[in-house]
């Protein structure tokens, strides 16, 4: 995530770094891989999705809720926030109606799709 006055200047990106414990992949036969470190790079593209908000309330957290769509894509933003936490937003992305989506959890490095193998 970028702040607003930052993505007229930002047109790729470049992270790298070491897993901060044992991560693996699996290669084309199964096999387990450990990797030792990652490097990832591409281009940026920014754009501005404008929906509505619905509001509800699920026990005792405040649920704020809207749909859109995104590179030809459905999406579901939430925004939670729980009585003593921090708010936590997520959005749901997917490529047709029966598509469950992939969740990217914007408050996480990961998302709520990460499977560890076993050891």
């Amino acid at each position: 995530m970028y702040d607003r006055e930052d993505r007229e200047e930002l047109t790729r990106f470049d992270v790298q770094g070491t897993p901060g414990e044992a991560c693996y992949v699996l290669d084309r036969d199964g096999n387990r891989r450990k990797i030792t470190g990652l490097h990832a790079s591409g281009s940026l593209s920014f754009s501005i999705s404008p929906f509505d908000v619905e509001a509800s309330t699920y026990r005792d957290a405040a649920v704020g809720y809207g749909s859109f769509r995104i590179d030809g894509k459905d999406a579901l933003a939430t925004i939670i926030e729980e009585p003593g936490s921090d708010p936590k937003f997520s959005v749901n992305l997917s490529d047709s109606e029966n598509d469950p989506g992939r969740i990217v959890d914007l408050d996480d490095a990961t998302d709520g799709e990460e499977q560890r193998p076993e050891n």
